[in-house]
């Protein structure tokens, strides 16, 4: 939300704020990817290395999301849903020279009326947090 979903991912919230809010609201049962659709902004956290993040999630489960790491590119992938989860995929392998996992989980979660996404890659190595902007 997703994989930098930020999401993925995920985009200009405060650190500390953003990776409490998503873990401590509700969480959602997800039963379609268009629960996901719109733009999420958040944080993503590597090791040694932590960034903003922009991602726009289509009605369809693709997406693209955009951090401010310095020597990275943006990131493109799909959503699936199964059984109430979400999962991303990318085709990314490496990104500023550092391997990545190109697959993960991702939950949506409700607080105050707010929904935010948390995630983390399949190795563990990549999580992410957002919040729905529109």
């Amino acid at each position: 939300m997703l994989q930098y979903i930020a999401l993925v991912i995920a985009l200009a919230i405060g650190l500390g704020g953003c990776a409490t809010a998503a873990t401590s609201g509700t969480p959602v049962a997800i039963t379609d990817v268009k629960q996901l659709a719109g733009h999420w902004t958040g944080w993503v956290f590597r090791p040694q290395v932590s960034g903003s993040t922009v991602t726009t999630i289509r009605p369809d489960g693709t997406f693209t999301a955009s951090t401010n790491y310095s020597g990275t590119t943006d990131v493109y992938g799909t959503i699936s849903v199964k059984d109430g989860k979400a999962r991303y995929q990318t085709t990314l392998q490496q990104q500023g020279g550092v391997s990545v996992t190109p697959s993960g989980t991702v939950q949506l979660y409700e607080s105050g009326g707010k929904r935010m996404l948390s995630g983390q890659s399949d190795d563990g190595l990549l999580k992410f947090n957002a919040s729905f902007v529109e």
